[in-house]
């Protein structure tokens, strides 16, 4: 990677953490770069390309970190804490931007980024498994799937803590806190007789059946324009607003919707603050529509 690549990521992930992905510009990542924005479409030629490299970038850094204890000689649970609280220190630091979930499933984005999201999710998984097995052993083998989820689900509801007040609660104090959750888990699983929820297979099977559940484009265009009309409704000034949705809709009952037509029409939202999230994910559907 050239210099000037790593700036750029670098500027864009630090701006993307403290205003949110939609909300930066291009023009901003540009300036704190000091560059030209046409230089640096040179590198990343769309918003989301930018995005798909940040994620990337970052992630298998903080990863290449977490991975770099393992050259320590700890214990295996000693190592797994700290690995751990490696990871999730660079999450706290990064919140906004580190919040898969927020990609997922706020603003539509495209499928790049969906894809990439989702490798990324699956190489955590994987890391949590690998700790837990170095751990536990063989005894544990039959509930990793079902230990990993759950981990996560404790770190995920525990860390806001962290948010909330990081001088009370650190990092280390709460993942050796977890782990100790997840010793008494693994004795319920070893000492009980019941099966586990969740195998290998189970687990692609589910992948794919939240693949085939996905929404279409159109159907998240059609979605959030529902949700437009319906807020619109008791307005003193609905029907001016209603006419642009009109021809939006009447552009969507054609096979080859014309684009720039309804982004025209949904400039005239641009002033009513109840709908902007709406306008907004059928703007990122729309960019992902043209670029295909």
């Amino acid at each position: 990677m050239i210099e000037k690549e790593r700036l750029i990521l670098e500027k864009a992930i630090d701006l993307f953490s403290t205003k949110g992905f939609s909300a930066t510009s291009i023009q901003e990542i540009a300036d704190s770069c000091g560059i030209a924005k046409g230089s640096l479409y040179s590198h990343f030629p769309s918003k989301d390309a930018l995005l798909i490299a940040s994620l990337d970038f970052y992630i298998n850094q903080t990863l290449e970190q977490v991975y770099a204890v393992d050259q320590e000689g700890l214990a295996p649970r000693d190592r797994f804490i700290k690995q751990l609280t490696l990871f999730f220190e660079n999450v706290v630091t990064h919140r906004e931007f580190m919040d898969l979930q927020t990609y997922e499933h706020g603003s539509y984005l495209s499928e790049s980024i969906k894809e990439l999201i989702k490798e990324k999710y699956s190489e955590i998984y994987q890391f949590y498994i690998n700790g837990l097995k170095d751990i536990y052993g063989e005894k544990a083998n039959p509930y990793l799937y079902d230990l990993s989820i759950m981990m996560e689900g404790l770190i995920r509801s525990y860390i806001r803590l962290v948010l909330i007040d990081q001088e009370q609660y650190s990092l280390q104090q709460l993942m050796t806190f977890i782990m100790n959750r997840v010793d008494h888990l693994v004795t319920g699983f070893i000492q009980g007789d019941e099966n586990p929820l969740l195998s290998e297979i189970q687990i692609r099977h589910l992948l794919k059946k939240a693949d085939s559940q996905k929404m279409t484009k159109h159907e998240v265009i059609q979605n959030n324009l529902l949700k437009i009309a319906k807020t619109l409704q008791g307005l003193p000034n609905q029907r001016d607003y209603q006419i642009s949705l009109e021809v939006i809709e009447e552009e969507m009952t054609k096979k080859n919707p014309r684009y720039p037509v309804i982004q025209g029409m949904l400039s005239n939202f641009s002033n009513l603050k109840q709908v902007q999230n709406y306008v907004n994910e059928i703007e990122m559907v729309i960019k992902g529509q043209r670029q295909i």
